[in-house]
């Protein structure tokens, strides 16, 4: 059983005769298109693919269009356990912070009403 993890690669738009094309697909594809009063519409697809690429109109080639993928930056930032860590760590830096400024202030006092 292989367990997916899900990252959010962004949005992008894509003009009129744009092809997305999905490599490796290792989920089952969720999407919808909406269609209003206005001339244009809005797609929305939900799946697991290590990448995807733009496909522009024209002569084909191999290298025609551009690819989209998550960096290992936005795999870091949305994972939950790492977001749970980085503001776990920054409240105990917080905490020791404020206790160590107490402390030096507290011992300052005391310092100060011995020598009066």
């Amino acid at each position: 059983m292989t367990i997916l993890k899900l990252v959010q690669a962004g949005s992008e738009v894509l003009n009129l005769g744009d092809r997305l094309v999905f490599d490796d697909i290792q989920s089952k594809t969720f999407g919808f298109v909406t269609i209003n009063e206005n001339s244009c519409m809005k797609a929305a697809y939900r799946i697991a693919s290590k990448q995807a690429r733009v496909i522009k109109p024209g002569p084909q080639n191999e290298n025609n269009g551009y690819v989209i993928s998550a960096s290992r930056l936005d795999m870091i930032l949305n994972d939950r356990n790492v977001q749970g860590f980085i503001i776990l760590l920054g409240a105990l830096i917080g905490i020791t912070t404020l206790i160590t400024g107490i402390r030096e202030t507290l011992k300052l006092k005391i310092f100060k009403k011995i020598i009066q």
